[in-house]
């Protein structure tokens, strides 16, 4: 688009909360030639925000690995799971992309998550 190039992402990570997204996320950034978008989780896909953006100003979020040729980015937009939106196009967009789904016993993932909201809200409720 006007002379620019743009890099789009090579795979997605999908997933729930407290499944291990941001994790993965972290490990992928320790090596060389993986560049995260400038946001973590752009959520460009995202039904009920695809309409308020354009491909080209998603494509914004990963200009640091269009400048180079040996880059691979990615989306982690764990939300991506669950949104009829990505799922329609995704696969017609960018169907040689890769999905990584993580997903997590739902037992345990319930009682990660509650014991998240339990630690925030005492230290909320413990500060002066």
């Amino acid at each position: 688009e006007r002379g620019a190039t743009f890099c789009l992402p090579r795979f997605f990570i999908l997933g729930e909360m407290k499944c291990g997204t941001t994790t993965l996320y972290e490990l992928l950034l320790k090596h060389p030639r993986v560049l995260p978008p400038k946001t973590k989780e752009p959520r460009f896909l995202q039904t009920g925000r695809f309409g308020a953006t354009t491909l080209s100003r998603y494509a914004l979020e990963f200009a640091d690995a269009a400048k180079r040729d040996d880059a691979v980015t990615f989306d982690a937009s764990p939300v991506y799971l669950r949104s009829p939106t990505a799922r329609f196009w995704l696969a017609r967009w960018l169907p040689e992309s890769k999905l990584i789904v993580l997903v997590r016993d739902p037992v345990q993932r319930t009682y990660s998550h509650w014991k998240m909201g339990s630690d925030w809200l005492t230290s909320k409720c413990s500060s002066p």
